[in-house]
């Protein structure tokens, strides 16, 4: 609130509070300090949906990579689409709504 007691802030200070406010500091029950907590591991990330995705020229693809993309399961994956799945959506959702009446 420097602005308003018309004091000017120096540029070091500003990226100094920059550089503060891109940390969060919330405390949590493994960290009650909020200190930063830097631990080393695996990562791992699963890739829902992509495309047009190529490695860079020159790199091969391993062979662990190409045995997948050529096993049966991938094939049955690339068959199917968007469409084909909603579609048979709708088909299973219109056959189990049909109902039979009876009359005595």
């Amino acid at each position: 609130m420097d602005w308003l007691r018309g004091k000017k802030s120096s540029v070091t200070n500003l990226k100094a509070e920059a550089a503060s406010l891109n940390r969060s500091t919330t405390p949590t029950p493994r960290n009650p300090d909020g200190k930063p907590n830097f631990r080393s591991g695996l990562l791992t990330i699963r890739v829902l949906w992509a495309e047009g995705l190529s490695l860079p020229d020159g790199v091969a693809v391993p062979a662990a990579i190409q045995a997948a993309l050529a096993s049966q399961q991938a094939k049955v994956a690339a068959s199917v689409s968007p469409s084909s799945v909603t579609q048979q959506r709708l088909a299973h959702k219109s056959r189990g709504n049909r109902f039979v009446f009876v009359t005595p």
